[in-house]
């Protein structure tokens, strides 16, 4: 496909461009949330920063004011990942006694990216992925899948989605996002912001950094994951995804061998129960209470989501043992946990995934170099195989490009702060060796690890990964180099 990306010679024009957006009044705050302080408010920018007098949107943002007025440092911005990940949320549903750390001196801000969430208006396709066939992607079982009818999907899904969002699906890029939080920093009279992000978080850091490099005073990327690849070889990190998910099983199922007392799964053999539990329910579900019953490709699709957090690696136990059991309840909610799907049968978080990221990657036009790719994970991954190649099949045939995407190169000025970069060894979704392609991208920063499973370090994983970013954020303080922390989360000892 043709991008008209302007690379290091148009930044400039992309920072004036946001300096040249109309800045009214401050966002009019007002209560909400469960913690008693939490405010919300909206604020518009424009669609297309190219034509910033025109058409506005509206985004939605949740705030933590600082509990500690008088010695407040800043305002801290949060991204929880995604793409099409929400943030509001999460803080709306912080209680006072689950505050953060640096909600002590930072006022904490969370936005919903433009067509995410509460953000108006949303990127919806008005589509029942099940019945479109589209669900072909979303953990399909080898029996029934058919690559042919999968293309067909994928592309009346992917024209459906632009018939019904219009150029919305144009300016949706991670760039716009940086673009948006830099026009909220303005807009709340701040010089310079920090910035917390995971995952897909920390490329809209690594777009902020580069666009914005001297308006940020501390920014940590948890969970990071390859720029490049992620802007430019878009099939390379399905394919590394398909190899974390999968090592990342193995591991599981081996603490689950070690630790039958906490496990209560598979006796002596997890792995080869977890495949028979697979095949199994693919020949006859497992009911479950008040919701569709459980097949194989669900107890995948739970593996998936519980395989994230180590925190989750028992629930995951727990629910494997009562659909071996017959009751499929568990397994059924954790793999919806898994797509986001809602009772109407639809996936608004698979649409912005889908949009965004086929809107500003560089995908190859050629769905055969995606069928070829799919065919290989098929042989080996034999649990994760959709996620290599597959799943990015949407991309290949995508009408809708953002031309203002940032693909590159990400690296920060002399003068940019570093960022604290923070990886865990055996991370499924964003593998260890992704976070030394992220500090080589960027041409600096501090990496501190964690030697552990699961998707993201902070806060809860490890006291010592806590205490450490916390001080950074804090004290203004990077660890020492090549600073390392145990993981904290128990099950066996599968956290070496």
């Amino acid at each position: 496909m043709q991008h008209s990306l302007r690379r290091t010679a148009a930044l400039a024009g992309l920072a004036t461009a946001t300096l040249a957006a109309p800045a009214p009044a401050r966002p009019t705050w007002h209560h909400c949330g469960r913690a008693p302080h939490t405010q919300c408010a909206r604020f518009t920018v424009p669609l297309d920063y190219d034509a910033p007098r025109g058409r506005q949107i509206e985004l939605f943002v949740a705030r933590l004011p600082a509990t500690d007025r008088r010695h407040r440092i800043g305002t801290l911005f949060v991204n929880f990942g995604g793409p099409g990940g929400t943030a509001a949320d999460v803080i709306e549903g912080l209680t006072a006694d689950q505050l953060p750390k640096p909600n002590e001196r930072y006022d904490i801000v969370a936005m919903d990216p433009r067509g995410v969430g509460q953000s108006r208006p949303v990127i919806g396709c008005g589509t029942d992925i099940g019945r479109t066939g589209l669900d072909l992607m979303l953990f399909p079982r080898p029996a029934t899948f058919c690559a042919d009818a999968l293309v067909g999907s994928a592309r009346a899904y992917a024209a459906a989605c632009a018939a019904r969002n219009g150029d919305l699906l144009e300016h949706v890029s991670t760039a716009n996002v940086a673009r948006d939080i830099d026009l909220l920093r303005r807009r709340l009279g701040k010089r310079r912001i920090a910035y917390y992000g995971q995952s897909y978080g920390t490329y809209l850091g690594a777009i902020y950094a580069k666009l914005f490099p001297r308006n940020y005073r501390a920014m940590v990327l948890d969970a990071p994951l390859d720029p490049e690849a992620y802007a430019r070889r878009p099939l390379d990190g399905s394919v590394a995804g398909a190899a974390g998910f999968e090592a990342s099983l193995d591991r599981f199922l081996a603490a689950c061998a070690a630790d039958q007392a906490t496990c209560r799964f598979g006796g002596a053999d997890p792995r080869a129960a977890f495949d028979a539990l697979v095949a199994r329910l693919d020949r006859q579900p497992a009911p479950a209470r008040d919701a569709r019953p459980a097949d194989g490709g669900d107890v995948l699709a739970a593996a998936f989501e519980a395989l994230s957090a180590k925190a989750w690696w028992v629930p995951l136990a727990r629910a494997l043992a009562a659909a071996a059991a017959g009751d499929g309840t568990k397994v059924r909610a954790l793999a919806d946990g898994a797509t986001g799907v809602l009772p109407d049968r639809s996936y608004p978080a698979a649409d912005a995934n889908f949009a965004i990221t086929a809107s500003e990657q560089q995908h190859a036009a050629d769905v055969g170099a995606y069928l070829q790719a799919g065919a290989r994970s098929r042989t080996r991954f034999p649990h994760f195989w959709f996620i290599g190649g597959y799943l990015s099949i949407v991309g290949a045939v995508w009408p809708a490009h953002d031309k203002d995407a940032f693909h590159g190169p990400f690296k920060l000025p002399r003068d940019a702060v570093p960022p604290l970069i923070v990886a865990t060894t055996h991370d499924p979704v964003t593998p260890y060796p992704e976070a030394i392609a992220m500090r080589r991208a960027l041409g600096k920063g501090r990496l501190l690890t964690q030697r552990g499973d699961g998707h993201t370090a902070y806060p809860g994983s490890s006291p010592c990964i806590d205490d450490t970013i916390d001080t950074y954020f804090l004290r203004d303080r990077l660890p020492a180099p090549g600073k390392t922390c145990d993981q904290a989360v128990p099950f066996s000892s599968a956290g070496g």
